[in-house]
């Protein structure tokens, strides 16, 4: 028997598809503006502002203002880029020092004589808008902290005196942040407002103007 055979040759290989051409992404949205931030998809349309979101400071470009002085007198923007501020206590040395309520922060403000240079002394405290400074040393009061920082003028990164315990603060928030300032007689005065709007005050701790020594005593 003979047998005979012939190789077939295999069939051609098709050729891959060539890879889709990948679309260009979408640009991103532009963020929405400061007053619109947190509102929700139902609110989407509407022009009201909801409750305030993080506070930003404006570029002294887009300050609205414009200003007519009477001749030989000058005016500048003396300091920028600190949002929130809401007052303010010089130090012995000149620096100043910023208190700010929603936002958290105390700042500090320096100036050599060439150039001004900020920076955050104190960050997320529950409305640390009082600051003074007395004897080399800052304090902060906020809604439920007292701090003092001694020598800081000096040594910028000095840690601070907790005074917390010794000035009893009432815990309510309501009217209660702090703008205080040592008198001519060397006390803190401090103030406590009513923890309500028109009602009966819960007990006689609020609503005052306190004196205290430094020390909290």
């Amino acid at each position: 028997m003979i047998l005979q055979g012939c190789a077939t040759a295999p069939p051609p290989k098709a050729e891959a598809a060539p890879a889709p051409v990948a679309a260009a992404p979408a640009p991103a949205p532009a963020p929405a503006p400061a007053w619109k931030q947190g509102m929700g998809p139902d609110m989407a349309n509407s022009k009201l502002a909801p409750l305030p979101g993080k506070m930003t400071a404006t570029p002294v470009s887009e300050i609205p203002i414009e200003l007519k002085l009477p001749p030989g007198f000058k005016i500048e923007v003396w300091a920028t880029g600190m949002p929130g501020a809401r007052a303010m206590a010089r130090g012995d040395n000149g620096n100043i020092y910023i208190g700010t309520r929603a936002i958290g922060r105390v700042y500090e403000l320096s100036d050599n004589g060439k150039e001004r240079t900020s920076r955050v002394v104190v960050d997320k405290l529950v409305q640390p808008a009082g600051v003074a400074f007395k004897n080399g040393s800052l304090y902060v009061m906020s809604i439920n902290k007292v701090l003092r920082y001694d020598g800081i003028e000096k040594n910028p990164s000095v840690a601070p005196v907790d005074l917390t315990a010794k000035f009893n603060l009432p815990p309510e928030q309501h009217h209660n942040w702090k703008y205080i300032a040592f008198g001519p007689d060397g006390k803190l005065y401090v103030p406590f407002g009513a923890p309500c709007n028109i009602c009966e005050l819960p007990t006689p701790e609020y609503a005052q103007i306190r004196r205290y020594n430094p020390d909290g005593s």
